[in-house]
């Protein structure tokens, strides 16, 4: 099962006219030029579901426009029951179809709000989201946070206890840790899986850098090796 449709209206920019998207599988990459909506329909979706971690930000109540203001979602059930998770099959069993479901959008306090969910569907209340853009990751805001802290306490030690080796002897235990972890079988699969997605989003661009196995093992990659 996968979020198949999107619509949203009265909210950025979808303020004046309304802004749908259809989600063709499991795997989907949003391209566009600057102020087509990307941002939209991914706060959209956010914003359509009750259940969802982590908790952001509230968006601020300027990105509404004028009524009506809502968001719409609809999921798509596989085609082949083997293909389904623990919910699909669970709704399959029931007899029931994908879920789908509604909001209003509302200001609160000066804030965008969700209301009530209008229009469910059996099964509705059972989907999770998991919300993790790179520019808002909890783990990755953390990691910035706390890494230029821990790089300073390393070089004091390092300074402190020379016969230790230092950084110089650290760096080269994880410049071998990361070329043991590029040739997992796991991680080997993933790159070839998502080389093989991207490869078909974009027509075929040739692929010129592999994801993994290509960061420089520097002092700062070190700390948060370390960590």
């Amino acid at each position: 099962m996968h979020l198949r449709r999107v619509e949203v209206n009265g909210f950025r920019a979808s303020a004046v006219d309304p802004i749908s998207c259809e989600l063709p599988g499991r795997f989907s990459l949003i391209v566009g030029a600057n102020g087509t909506g990307k941002t939209t329909i991914n706060e959209a979706i956010v914003l359509a579901h009750r259940h969802r971690f982590p908790q952001l930000p509230a968006i601020d109540g300027a990105a509404l426009g004028d009524t009506p203001r809502a968001v719409d979602v609809q999921y798509s059930l596989e085609g082949d029951l083997e293909a389904e998770g623990a919910l699909g099959r669970s709704l399959y069993e029931m007899g029931h179809e994908a879920p789908r479901w509604g909001r209003p959008l509302e200001r609160s306090l000066g804030k965008v709000r969700a209301g009530h969910v209008v229009s469910p569907t059996e099964g509705h209340e059972n989907v999770r989201l998991v919300y993790l853009p790179a520019q808002r990751n909890p783990i990755d805001d953390l990691s910035r946070r706390d890494a230029r802290v821990l790089l300073e306490l390393l070089r004091a030690e390092e300074r402190r206890r020379p016969e230790t080796g230092g950084l110089a002897s650290l760096r080269s235990v994880a410049d071998a840790m990361l070329t043991s972890m590029t040739e997992h079988d796991l991680l080997v699969g993933l790159e070839e899986r998502i080389g093989n997605h991207l490869s078909m989003a974009s027509a075929g661009v040739r692929e010129h850098f592999a994801f993994f196995g290509h960061q420089r093992v520097d002092d700062g990659w070190v700390c948060c090796t370390d960590r």
